[in-house]
């Protein structure tokens, strides 16, 4: 490449912005905005699940801090009920990538911080407590994991970032505190 020009690939890139069809990325000023906006209940399908791999990869090489969030009212529904009934080897991959997603977001290098705009129900209930920090919205939402509702057992994975590597999340955390340090303003 000779320096000073500007390629056709590049451009994309310095735009710091980048629609899929279901998930948007958006990189201002070290922080990436992930936002998952199906249309509809924001369903973590096979496609929506690996839009949101791609998103984290792409933030994760802008060394960004990570913003997840859904469309108005509604942060996620959970897996695709159209791809659980008719079960078979689909499923059995969104099922893996949909728990292999909260140990992507727990291992993730920097701050990834839930922006809980909405309902949240089963496997997005689980996506968002692996986050490192949840933030909510005021209205009359329903936050459900519907294992507990119907008397199941919680599924492993959904356990898991309660029990990963707390202290190691819990020094990342301490890390970039130093590295960032907030300052309060007094109103």
């Amino acid at each position: 490449m000779i320096v000073g020009q500007v390629t056709a690939s590049q451009t994309s890139t310095e735009a710091h912005t980048n629609q899929m069809e279901s998930v948007n990325y958006n990189l201002n000023d070290g922080v990436a905005t992930i936002r998952i906006d199906d249309g509809k209940r924001n369903a973590l399908s096979p496609q929506v699940l690996q839009e949101i791999y791609q998103a984290l990869d792409r933030a994760e090489s802008d060394r960004a801090t990570v913003i997840i969030t859904g469309r108005e009212s509604v942060f996620s529904a959970g897996f695709d009920l159209n791809v659980m009934k008719r079960g078979g080897v689909n499923t059995l991959r969104m099922l893996r990538a949909g728990y292999g997603l909260t140990a992507r977001v727990m291992a993730y290098p920097y701050p990834v911080i839930v922006a809980c705009n909405g309902h949240v129900m089963a496997m997005g209930v689980f996506l968002m407590l692996s986050a490192d920090y949840v933030l909510g919205s005021r209205g009359d939402f329903k936050i459900s994991a519907n294992e507990v509702a119907i008397g199941m057992t919680i599924p492993r994975a959904g356990m898991q970032p309660e029990s990963a590597d707390g202290a190691t999340r819990l020094r990342q955390r301490a890390a970039w505190s130093c590295r960032w340090p907030l300052r309060w303003r007094r109103s």
